[in-house]
């Protein structure tokens, strides 16, 4: 039986990868499909950018493939609309699934201008300024968030909660606190920006006050070429 670490990836990741592209504020004034429609439209072009470079992922997905535990493997939920990462596992052209990887498919909480796969099982896209009834379930939302609540080992990457509608997310995870599972968790919270990962620190340790969290202020690529220190000491990887 293997252990399974959840990773979440916020826009810190993608920030890493050098896409820091977000949604004009003009568009704010255009109706909410048109803001949807322009984003669909806009991203995948600035993905496709020169500047952007997703080689994070590729390390990330390289270094677990070479040194997970063969006792672990990894689940990867995001609320970013990008599909580098995903973008990353297709380019591996995986026929079966490694002993690694729970689910090769990245789950996005949030929407995504990623336009493979079956649409409608894939969670809708929602704006910053949604309010949190915005969020419907979905397919994919719920097997991410189900599977999330069966496990206790979780890596968080550049995933601020400073929106509205990403913080309907802790309050998914504060319905699980009585849960003896992820009630006495582990967390690794990475981020660039210190006040970022105060806050989630913080806002975790009230959830989950029997939980251990482990913060390190760092960039997510230099964190993956440091060879993700905290996962060594948690023997995950070697």
């Amino acid at each position: 039986m293997k252990n399974d670490l959840i990773w979440f990836f916020g826009r810190g990741a993608s920030i890493s990868c050098n896409l820091k592209w977000e949604m004009p504020d003009a568009w704010k004034n255009l109706e909410r499909e048109k803001q949807i429609r322009a984003i669909n439209e806009a991203l995948p072009k600035e993905m496709d950018r020169k500047e952007i470079d997703s080689r994070p992922y590729k390390d990330l997905l390289s270094t677990l493939a070479s040194k997970t535990s063969n006792t672990w493997r990894h689940y990867f939920i995001t609320t970013n609309w990008d599909y580098l990462l995903q973008r990353e596992i297709q380019r591996l052209s995986l026929t079966v699934l490694p002993s690694w990887l729970a689910n090769s498919h990245v789950f996005h909480l949030n929407g995504t201008v990623e336009s493979w796969g079956n649409q409608k099982r894939r969670s809708q896209l929602l704006l910053p300024t949604d309010e949190p009834s915005f969020r419907k379930a979905s397919f994919e939302s719920n097997q991410a968030m189900v599977y999330a609540r069966d496990h206790n080992t979780f890596v968080v990457v550049g995933l601020s909660f400073s929106y509205d509608i990403d913080k309907t997310l802790l309050d998914v995870f504060s319905a699980m606190q009585d849960d003896c599972i992820i009630g006495n968790s582990s967390w690794v919270i990475i981020d660039y920006d210190k006040t970022s990962l105060a806050n989630i620190v913080n806002q975790l340790k009230e959830i989950f006050p029997a939980a251990t969290i482990k913060a390190n202020e760092i960039d997510f690529g230099s964190w993956v070429a440091n060879g993700m220190p905290e996962l060594k000491e948690m023997m995950i990887v070697s």
